[in-house]
């Protein structure tokens, strides 16, 4: 009776850990949510830019790490917090070299 007792057990946990567990452990950002995530930020701070040029950078960028977290948080894509703010600083000083480089061109 033991031993029904101890492989039942045993066969719930392993079912346990490999419908639960196994798959929050084997989670991942690929390149692909890598794309995605860089693709959103950039179409985020375009809307922020558009929707509201008055504000101050520092005020536009915060606004934008909040609108991408929650997009990303609609997809299911989990990303740390100071992993979207390195890329949305990263964006702004490409936009704004763009922009700056446009200029001098002209």
């Amino acid at each position: 009776m033991l031993d029904l007792i101890l492989f039942l057990l045993i066969i719930t946990l392993t079912a346990i850990f490999i419908y639960v567990v196994a798959p929050i452990l084997n989670r991942a950002i690929t390149k692909t949510d890598i794309d995605k995530i860089l693709i959103i930020i950039n179409r985020v701070i375009l809307y922020i830019k558009q929707t509201s040029p008055d504000l101050a950078d520092t005020e536009q960028k915060r606004l934008t790490i909040q609108h991408t977290i929650a997009i990303l948080q609609h997809l299911d894509i989990v990303i740390d917090r100071s992993i979207i703010e390195v890329f949305v600083e990263s964006e702004y000083y490409l936009i704004n070299t763009n922009k700056f480089n446009q200029q001098l061109n002209e």
